[in-house]
């Protein structure tokens, strides 16, 4: 058998015995290599998603992996998951026979022509305009949580992102919002989903003056009004958590304008896909 292993190698150049599981090489000669670049806040995600492919592939030989059955399986995988969900399992099935390859652990990657199957068709919820001023009117009477939606209803902000903003964030005369601070977990980042840590320039959000002047007013009403004073904090004037404020302030909201979701995916969605809202 060593001989014949020996041979092998010689001949096909395969220096790495090609019967290891996949499971084990994801543990132990793929994810080393890549999840010291993923941020806590996907680990999570991707986690899940190796899970599912170690669940139908990890015992397979990596000499096993075969085009056509990776294929069936996100075929399968798309009639009762999301696109999403598709779309990473085939780019990790890709990466991970392509490194692989690259180790010779593999002649060539198999999953490298995978291709995308016919996504079931989703249809993500968003609030319509009628429901837009239904949620402020409903949500007026608290003058922070009131500001808080109008404010996001126009830029759209991460909750990570908008728990975190602070007084000295706000540029009233060049109508900007720095973005400097995010939160997650409730450890403070001095970073956002699309900057890195420690870099020299942070995201900059422009405001309408309608949204400035309303945010100056609140600063006048609230008792956490000095420039390191969070914008939007907790009633002791610390970081919301998100979970808290979707269920403690968005579900009866909810419920009061009679949607059938209401949470920060939703509202996003409302600013980011259809462009509806209209500032004055």
């Amino acid at each position: 058998m060593t001989i014949l292993r020996e041979r092998v190698q010689r001949e096909l150049g395969l220096r790495a015995d090609n019967r290891s599981t996949v499971a084990w090489f994801i543990d132990y000669r793929w994810l080393p290599l890549r999840e010291a670049t993923w941020r806590e806040s996907t680990k999570g995600t991707n986690a899940w998603i190796l899970g599912t492919i170690k669940n139908r592939f990890g015992t397979n030989s990596l000499e096993e992996m075969d085009a056509v059955e990776m294929q069936r399986w996100l075929n399968d995988l798309a009639k009762t998951r999301s696109g999403s969900v598709v779309k990473h399992c085939r780019t990790f099935l890709r990466s991970i026979l392509e490194e692989a390859a690259d180790q010779d652990f593999l002649r060539k990657n198999p999953a490298k022509r995978l291709r995308i199957p016919l996504l079931k068709p989703v249809t993500k919820f968003y609030l319509t305009i009628p429901q837009i001023q239904k949620l402020l009117k409903a949500a007026k009477p608290n003058l922070r949580d009131y500001m808080l939606l109008r404010l996001e209803l126009v830029t759209a902000l991460r909750p990570s992102e908008l728990f975190m903003l602070r007084w000295r964030c706000l540029d009233a005369g060049l109508k900007l919002l720095r973005i400097e601070e995010t939160i997650y977990k409730g450890e403070v980042r001095r970073f956002t989903k699309t900057t890195a840590e420690g870099a020299a320039e942070h995201t900059t959000v422009f405001l309408p003056n309608a949204i400035v002047q309303e945010l100056l007013h609140w600063r006048t009403q609230t008792k956490f009004c000095e420039d390191d004073n969070l914008i939007f904090p907790s009633s002791i004037g610390e970081p919301e958590w998100r979970d808290n404020y979707e269920y403690r302030t968005m579900q009866p909201l909810r419920k009061a304008i009679g949607v059938s979701a209401l949470n920060f995916q939703v509202l996003r969605r409302t600013v980011a896909t259809p462009l509806i809202w209209p500032v004055k």
